[in-house]
């Protein structure tokens, strides 16, 4: 427009210059052409009206440019309201507090310019650097002046202010002091609740103006049930949720996609639902878009069935009509990362389209293949992923770091790459996945570096150190450097602590750093699984089953540490009525729930504390079974006395597809010296070999030789002896030679394994 308004119309005059009169009809002035516009207006000696200057500094704000809007008012000749509401619309969107606050002053004071409802409400709503007390002053002057009580749009835009300040007090009052209320004030009343949490204020509201419409009230929009259904996506108000489905599908607004992707997301995030409900939703929806997609697909890879989100994935792909993002992508990686090897091959498939849309070198994207390949063990393509990636940031380095952690590779090399390429600082995630993957002369590098970075007190970091020394068998190291530390010790790193206390045998000290954590109300389940470790470790039953009293009256019931310790506790002190106890308080809380590993230790308690039948009993019930299983019932057989059977439970467990490992040959050896079944077990002994491939080691030779010594074939465990690939050890002469004494009536030279024992 500018180009054509200065074009030359003939030679004697250059350029033909717009009247004063044409500047002033000007309604539209861009960003771009408010500089040229504002030039023609002084070239010209053009007097514009107020109204035209009001639109210049409207557009110099909007270009960002402060200082020629400062100029243009402080050089008008004259100025209206819209001239000082336009400078305070501009200062609170750029950010300029003080310059605000200035304006509204001079505009109340030396000009004597009445405020208007634009005046209080754009810097009341759209700055977030306005503090609260100045807030107060102006919701001081709005009373003064009247605006408060004569316009909707400067009340609403002062209790928004006050509920994102959190004073939700002040912020109701307004709300209930205003004659007239609109849609917009009661979205904004509602949602001042629904940021922070106060849900039943918000149902109160809502129900509230649920309750006047269709009687003059206000009917609700689409906004103000987006704003209820935020609060619906917590599992205590999944129900709430479900009825703002029900009001939006009475009022017909189901196919406004806006909302419809909202319900979808709530029924996504609600954790005590499933992504299968939102599946309902998403094939019901007359509308969808990209959003829609991507919302069921994030839903399914965040759940146990990871592979309907690569199903939906083609499905959008196929359907034609919409165009994988970022997040499509991202969202379906990620879903492949849980997806079993036979399928990784999807991956790859997704890999290829996210290249042919440009996309797989992006930030989120690079990111989600570089963490899909390294958890699928293919560090080699993760790495080329990395390099591919333009724009590194510590999350992508965080993410390679823990692949090389997850593949037992050291981490080193790339801390040490992300350090020289200077790029991007090692954060504390990127520290505490490091450590967790170090052997003992890395894990002091990365300490020094830790310490140089100033790294050593904050609590993620300085957890991950102290368990990995203590997972290296560093024990005194890592109680050293929890000695050193400057903070207080939180949940995580007294848990690390305790646990190194138990696995270094100092039971009373865990004990009591735990007792101490428990003092402050800080006690974890963790906390609590680490306790009765320790009580299980160092004997105290009266001191585990304390501590199973108080979860159980905090309503904290025993998870699967907490019973296998409970239950080991049992075993070894041989308290069947305890553990047949704990047995039924476990059915009460849902024993299905309970793992594989739980029930093997229930079964092995029964067992070894005289109870067969309960063995039996908890076998047969066993949904799933494995080689402990087996080992344990055929362990709780032997000592019972029944050898037989035991032996045959041991090949119907070879015939189920069990092949025995060293641990259950080690019992079935056991079971046949518990009831003298000689032959059967010295037959086993000699194809252990053959059949299993697994070559006798000292404790198989143990079992053997007490076989042949308690059924009186000393000649014979003589034989076996001096035929170990191996020197015996004190408990197989100890065994031997207890048995020599039992059987006096045998004459026998005592010569050689007394040479045997003497080079011991």
């Amino acid at each position: 427009m500018l180009h054509s308004l200065l074009k030359p119309k003939c030679q004697h005059y250059r350029y033909h210059l717009p009247s004063a009169e044409f500047i002033t009809t000007w309604t539209e002035i861009t960003e771009e052409s408010a500089k040229p516009t504002h030039a023609i207006s002084i070239t010209s000696n053009s007097d514009p009206d107020v109204c035209f200057y009001n639109r210049v500094i409207t557009a110099y704000f909007n270009a960002g440019n402060l200082s020629d809007a400062e100029k243009l008012f402080e050089r008008m000749p004259r100025r209206n309201s819209v001239s000082y509401n336009s400078m305070i619309s501009g200062y609170s969107q750029n950010g300029y507090v003080g310059k605000c606050l200035k304006i509204i002053s001079k505009m109340l004071g030396v000009a004597g310019i009445r405020p208007t409802k634009f005046t209080f409400g754009s810097l009341l709503g759209s700055s977030s650097a306005l503090e609260l007390k100045n807030g107060v002053c102006l919701h001081t002057l709005m009373l003064k002046s009247g605006i408060l009580n004569s316009d909707q749009f400067s009340g609403t835009a002062l209790l928004g202010f006050y509920g994102k300040q959190g004073n939700l007090n002040d912020s109701l009052k307004v709300f209930m002091e205003m004659p007239e209320r609109g849609v917009i004030t009661w979205n904004s009343m509602i949602a001042a609740f629904a940021n922070h949490r106060f849900t039943n204020d918000c149902t109160i509201l809502f129900r509230e103006l649920w309750r006047n419409r269709g009687h003059g009230g206000i009917e609700a929009s689409s906004f103000t049930f987006l704003t209820l259904l935020t609060i619906g996506r917590s599992p205590e108000f999944s129900l709430y949720g479900e009825t703002i489905h029900g009001i939006v599908i009475r009022l017909g607004m189901e196919s406004d996609v806006t909302l419809t992707n909202a319900l979808l997301e709530m029924y996504s995030n609600v954790s005590s639902g499933s992504p299968e409900t939102a599946e309902k939703l998403f094939t019901t929806m007359t509308n969808s878009d990209t959003i829609s997609w991507n919302t069921i697909i994030t839903a399914f890879s965040k759940s146990r069935r990871p592979g309907r989100a690569v199903e939906f994935f083609f499905n959008m792909v196929f359907d034609g009509r919409y165009h994988p993002t970022e997040t499509t992508f991202t969202s379906t990686i990620t879903a492949c990362c849980s997806l079993d090897p036979p399928e990784f091959f999807f991956g790859e498939i997704i890999h290829a389209k996210a290249i042919k849309n440009s996309l797989a070198k992006s930030e989120f994207t690079g990111t989600a293949l570089l963490h899909f390949y390294a958890n699928h063990k293919h560090l080699k393509h993760a790495e080329k992923i990395f390099e591919e990636i333009p724009t590194k940031t510590v999350v992508s380095w965080n993410t390679l770091i823990t692949g090389y952690v997850n593949n037992d590779h050291s981490t080193v090399i790339p801390l040490r790459i992300m350090l020289h390429n200077g790029m991007c600082r090692p954060n504390e995630f990127t520290l505490s996945s490091a450590v967790k993957g170090s052997s003992f002369p890395e894990l002091n590098q990365i300490h020094s570096l830790i310490i140089r970075m100033g790294y050593s007190d904050d609590g993620y970091v300085s957890a991950a150190v102290m368990s990995s020394y203590s997972s290296n068998g560093y024990f005194s190291d890592a109680l050293g450097y929890a000695s050193l530390l400057k903070t207080p010790l939180n949940s995580v790193s007294a848990n690390i602590i305790a646990a190194t206390y138990n696995r270094s045998g100092r039971y009373s000290d865990a004990q009591r750093l735990l007792g101490c954590i428990n003092d402050t109300g800080d006690v974890t389940a963790t906390s609590r699984n680490i306790l009765i470790a320790s009580c299980s470790r160092s004997g105290d039953l009266s001191g585990a089953f304390l501590i199973l009293k108080q979860m159980m009256i905090g309503k904290n019931f025993p998870d699967n540490y907490a019973a296998v310790g409970l239950l080991s506790l049992c075993t070894d002190l041989n308290c069947l009525g305890l553990g047949t106890s704990l047995h039924g308080l476990l059915i009460k809380v849902q024993f299905e729930s309970f793992d594989l590993f739980v029930q093997n230790v229930l079964l092995d308690m029964y067992g070894k504390c005289g109870n067969l039948e309960g063995s039996l009993k908890v076998f047969k019930e066993m949904g799933e079974k494995n080689m402990v299983s087996w080992t344990a019932l055929i362990s709780a057989l032997g000592i019972h006395g029944h050898g037989i059977l035991a032996l045959q439970k041991f090949k119907q467990m070879e015939t189920e597809g069990f092949i025995p490992d060293r641990v259950s040959l080690v019992t079935v050896l056991s079971t046949c010296r518990y009831t003298g079944l000689v032959e059967e077990g010295m037959a086993l002994f000699r194809d252990m070999k053959s059949l299993y491939g697994i070559e006798p080691d000292m404790d198989h030779f143990v079992c053997v030789v007490d076989l042949l010594c308690k059924n009186g074939y000393l000649k014979e465990a003589e034989k076996v002896i001096s035929n170990m690939p191996f020197q015996p050890n004190a408990a197989v002469w100890r065994i031997f030679l207890g048995h020599c004494n039992d059987i006096t009536d045998i004459k026998y030279d005592f010569d050689y394994p007394f040479s045997k024992i003497e080079s011991l």
